[in-house]
């Protein structure tokens, strides 16, 4: 009835798509360290978890992009730097636009690496995603008691629907979606009707 929250054994995710969901790239080009031009792959259990975010490695595993809750925007840095970056240091050597996901087609050119002790816009320094990165993910939820909630949610990353400067995965079926809620650190399900509010900082669900 709304009125307390309940813990359902049997609710939760049944399944994550596409049915073997391949790990994201991201290839970084222009930067003045030539190691840091390299193909990032992204890590997503707990160790390599920062600010609740996944992360991207490079291939030689000596750098690592992450997004950075204050400043908002995706960083880079050395490997050895992960245990500070995850306590709350803001340390880098390269970052994207502010506000830019690192996935989208638009971020493209134009980042920012620090070299000779400054912080310089490198018109050529930017990134690119394989086509298969641009896929939606999607969650199936199942054992739900409250009516729509059960069913397949889509990964929307659309900058106007981001919430906590974080995808979304939407229902088509019934107006429910799923949003990261960093005050809670954890997942959340709400009616899409409550979006606006949720992005205005409300922490709503069903």
């Amino acid at each position: 009835d709304g009125s307390a929250w309940v813990k359902l054994e049997e609710a939760g995710v049944a399944s994550i798509g596409p049915v073997s969901a391949p790990l994201r790239t991201v290839t970084l080009h222009g930067f003045s360290r030539p190691l840091v031009n390299a193909n990032y792959t992204e890590r997503r259990q707990q160790q390599w978890l920062v600010n609740s975010r996944e992360t991207y490695w490079s291939e030689d595993g000596r750098f690592f992009l992450f997004w950075c809750n204050t400043d908002l925007r995706w960083r880079g840095c050395t490997a050895k730097d992960l245990g500070r970056v995850q306590k709350g240091a803001t340390i880098s050597l390269f970052g994207a636009a502010r506000g830019a996901d690192i996935l989208s087609t638009s971020v493209k050119k134009g980042w920012h690496e620090f070299a000779n002790k400054t912080w310089n816009i490198v018109q050529a320094a930017g990134a690119s995603v394989e086509p298969r990165a641009a896929l939606p993910r999607t969650v199936t939820l199942v054992g739900f008691q409250t009516a729509g909630v059960n069913g397949e949610y889509k990964e929307n990353r659309q900058k106007e629907l981001l919430v906590n400067n974080r995808e979304i995965y939407s229902s088509s079926v019934d107006g429910h979606f799923l949003y990261w809620s960093t005050e809670e650190s954890r997942w959340k399900c709400s009616l899409f009707t409550n979006h606006q509010k949720i992005q205005g900082g409300k922490s709503l669900a069903v």
